[in-house]
């Protein structure tokens, strides 16, 4: 009994989506029962209580399309007989697959679908349906349907003595699609075949023998498949055929789909894999929202669209898997090792940068002057590379940056605020450009002079700046900075003046130009 209830709790989401299986004629005769039919209907509205069966009862209200109540009739019914059965069965067969095997109860009942639905197609055509019309009192339309335990068991019991001739079928179908390159095809039909004999082995608890191949001897038929299974995915891998190595932004697609081609490589000779199912993921850290599964052509190629890229990785290219869905296959890694561990294999990475993702490179072109002097050595940039290096960015060497492009074409860029030529020298060499002016001025006494004048030694200065952080990739600028009479006074000479409104000024551009930098790139 344990065993076959363990066979039973695999057909339950089968049951759900199994299609009617009465004749139209069956619910015509529906339209003129009044009260006869069978017993069951004495107990209406509620359902006759009859121990050894599964039992399941529906109605619904009496409308004028009668074949449309009697379907839901009756899919009400079959519904409450797969409650039925659940509610008996499912913690036995919890503890029964948990026994034998490593994937759990859950994801070894999902990966026996293909099985289940053949089961259910078998077991449930004694799951007759009848029906009752009361268009008088309740005015409601009945379903009434049933199935022995007993008449489940037998058939169950018959479909385990049939497990050799059906994985004589599945294996002779592989060999066959194998023979003329359809390689996926007959990948499923191997699978399909291991399921069917490794639900058999757990539930009799013996392994299962016989002569698979035709040639009279006698072997393990698991390990048939298993060994078919092996050989097959061993000569399987994935292609990048586009959209490798492509850049992307933090919430945002990717510009271009990840192409993946599924190829069969048998010696050298190269085919690909039609209409195969591959999946996508995303690698740790770095998330995507992305196609979950997509079918190949019959060029082997599947396409993936990266709707939006979530979070990436802070160190490092960020990576999307795309390979073959192992849910199947680690549902038996136990049952299945060979093939488990071979269809491990048959995976590509797909890269792509992004903002955020490694370091990010940047070129800085400050040009400042102190009372009319050009200053050698930036106090504001000097500031702002400060910054940039404790926060992990990349600062890019000016040795470098005016082999791209010459100081006078980057001073006249900072000056005229178009930056497209520089931006496109630059492009190559960093992720980010920041560029601009910064001027120290010495005040003027009178009304006009906005922190005092006079006669006295005491001298005044003022400075100012126009900054501008330029993404190099898109163009758009994504910090800015712009600092007008910030001040600054000493005694004595002008020029030291200007130096300490300069570093009056950077304290507070340098801030503005990092928070930006961090906002629209981490």
């Amino acid at each position: 009994m344990k065993k076959l209830s363990m066979m039973l709790s695999v057909i339950i989401m089968a049951l759900m989506l199994l299609p009617a299986g009465d004749t139209a004629a069956q619910k015509k005769n529906a339209k003129g029962s009044k009260g006869g039919g069978g017993d069951w209907i004495k107990s209406l509205p509620n359902m006759p209580i009859k121990d050894g069966y599964y039992q399941g009862l529906g109605a619904v209200p009496v409308t004028k399309n009668q074949s449309d109540d009697a379907n839901k009739a009756e899919a009400d019914a079959r519904a409450m007989v797969v409650r039925a059965i659940r509610s008996e069965i499912t913690n036995k067969v919890t503890n029964v697959v948990e026994e034998t095997t490593v994937g759990g109860a859950s994801s070894m009942s999902e990966s026996f679908n293909e099985v289940t639905e053949s089961f259910s197609s078998e077991t449930l055509k004694n799951l007759k349906v009848q029906f009752h019309r009361d268009e008088k009192k309740g005015k409601k339309h009945y379903a009434y349907c049933e199935i022995s335990i007993a008449e489940v068991e037998r058939q169950f019991a018959e479909r385990l003595k049939k497990a050799v001739n059906i994985a004589k079928t599945y294996y002779q179908s592989g060999k066959s699609a194998e023979s003329t390159g359809d390689y996926y095809l007959a990948l499923s039909q191997y699978l399909a075949g291991a399921k069917e004999v490794v639900l058999a082995e757990m539930i009799n608890k013996e392994p299962i023998e016989g002569d698979i191949e035709g040639t009279g001897a006698k072997v393990s038929i698991k390990a048939s498949f298993d060994t078919k299974l092996k050989n097959l995915l061993g000569k399987m891998r994935v292609e990048i055929a586009g959209g490798d190595g492509q850049r992307g932004v933090k919430g945002e697609p990717l510009a271009q789909p990840l192409v993946a081609k599924l190829v069969y490589d048998n010696n050298g000779v190269v085919s690909a894999v039609k209409n195969a199912n591959l999946v996508s993921s995303s690698v740790a850290p770095t998330v995507v929202k992305a196609d979950e599964e997509a079918q190949a052509d019959g060029e082997g190629l599947a396409k993936f669209t990266v709707h939006s890229v979530e979070s990436v990785n802070p160190s490092g290219v960020n990576k999307v898997k795309i390979g073959l869905n192992l849910k199947d296959f680690e549902a038996f890694r136990q049952q299945l090792p060979g093939a488990v561990e071979k269809a491990k294999l048959v995976f590509k990475e797909f890269t792509f940068t992004a903002k955020g993702s490694a370091i990010t490179k940047i070129v800085i072109l400050l040009f400042e002057e102190n009372i009319g002097k050009e200053q050698a050595n930036s106090i504001v940039e000097g500031d702002i590379v400060k910054q940039l290096v404790s926060n992990k960015f990349k600062v890019i060497d000016k040795n470098e940056v005016y082999k791209a492009v010459s100081r006078e074409q980057a001073k006249a860029s900072a000056e005229s605020s178009n930056d497209d030529a520089v931006s496109a020298a630059l492009k190559s060499v960093a992720d980010v450009l920041i560029i601009g002016n910064v001027k120290a001025m010495e005040s003027v006494g009178g009304s006009t002079n906005p922190y005092g004048g006079g006669s006295s030694n005491r001298v005044s200065a003022w400075a100012s700046c126009s900054i501008r952080a330029i993404d190099l990739e898109t163009g758009k600028t994504i910090a800015n900075s712009d600092k007008q009479q910030v001040k600054g006074i000493s005694i004595g000479a002008a020029e030291k003046a200007g130096i300490i409104a300069l570093t009056n000024l950077s304290k507070e551009a340098s801030k503005e130009i990092l928070e930006g930098l961090n906002k629209a790139l981490k």
